[in-house]
């Protein structure tokens, strides 16, 4: 993904039916397990609506200001319980969202816990009511629009890499709420999905995607960000391309390598924050030596020394990092001194 993911979560298990009236809610997963705040007052038990009235009353009464103002403080206490008692922060949170069920900052919440607990898609519902719900009123005790936005941004893009990539919905949705960010007001984990999602193309890739001669196979990201917002990444192709150019030993990556002239460089894949020139070494070394082995030799004596041929090659792997780095291909065929 994109950015470090920075959820902590829990799971959502709805029983439809109605709650007699002794039964008791399960305080252990967000809103009780029920699809909304109505929802919940319908269904409840008598026994639970005495409790719900009797808390809510002692904790805020009528005074809507007061209720905003306890609502806040449950969501901020239930992370004092992150690290060491995972049910008191949800129960903590749905003390909030009784008070207050208006208050944005309970669902961002109840996402935040869900995405770490369950899964990422299962948190979306959480941050779609969040970004719903939104009201300054609450911004200032809790979390701020940008920051609810910067979650959820990561929420959907996360949402998108655990599923392969397949939806393409969840990925339109993250650089949506990408977009609305105030990069000003954004907090430090924010920036780097901002830099990503407008640098890197390789985060809009999708399988099956043509880049130059290629269709993409597999895209394999590095959990790594670096400040700029730019990440390491391994883009495998599949398809084949003849080209012409020049081959050499490189000592540097012990391989036969291969760089294409000017006009056949734009059928080699090329994202556009790579900005290497368009140059591969082949991946089956053997092979490739005993077709160059007229005119190649291996090793720091014919390190970089240059010849003509024209050449077939598969299975392209763009190989994007930080370090020295080079790309590989299969070679298929060549024709030695034609250019």
């Amino acid at each position: 993904m994109v950015a470090k993911r920075i959820f902590f979560g829990g799971k959502d298990k709805r029983d439809n039916s109605v709650l007699n009236n002794d039964s008791l809610p399960d305080n252990t997963i967000p809103m009780y397990g029920f699809l909304s705040h109505e929802d919940y007052l319908l269904h409840r038990s008598a026994k639970q609506a005495t409790v719900d009235d009797s808390f809510v009353d002692e904790i805020a009464g009528s005074d809507h200001e007061k209720a905003i103002e306890m609502s806040n403080y449950f969501v901020q206490k239930s992370f004092e319980y992150l690290n060491n008692d995972p049910e008191a922060v949800i129960r903590h949170f749905n003390q909030a969202w009784l008070i207050d069920s208006n208050n944005h900052s309970v669902y961002w919440g109840f996402a935040i816990y869900t995405a770490n607990h369950e899964n990422n898609e299962s948190a979306l519902k959480y941050f779609d009511m969040a970004l719903e719900k939104f009201d300054q009123k609450y911004v200032q005790s809790v979390v701020s629009e940008d920051r609810l936005l910067c979650d959820a941004a990561i929420g959907y893009a996360s949402a998108y890499e655990d599923g392969g990539r397949m939806n393409d919905t969840y990925l339109d949705k993250a650089k949506e709420l990408v977009s609305e960010i105030n990069a000003q007001n954004a907090p430090p984990h924010c920036l780097a999905l901002i830099n990503a999602f407008s640098q890197l193309s390789v985060h809009t890739l999708k399988v099956g995607d043509t880049v130059g001669d290629f269709t993409v196979a597999s895209i394999r990201l590095s959990p790594f960000v670096y400040g700029d917002g730019s990440q390491d990444f391994t883009t495998e192709y599949s398809g084949a391309t003849t080209i012409s150019g020049e081959y050499y030993w490189s000592e540097m990556f012990d391989r036969v390598c291969f760089t294409p002239r000017k006009e056949d460089a734009p059928k080699i894949p090329r994202l556009e924050e790579d900005t290497r020139d368009a140059a591969f070494c082949f991946s089956n070394t053997p092979f490739a030596q005993k077709v160059f082995a007229s005119t190649l030799v291996a090793g720091s004596s014919g390190d970089g020394v240059k010849y003509l041929a024209t050449v077939t090659i598969q299975n392209y792997a763009e190989i994007f990092a930080h370090k020295e780095a080079s790309d590989f291909a299969e070679l298929m065929s060549a024709v030695l001194g034609e250019n």
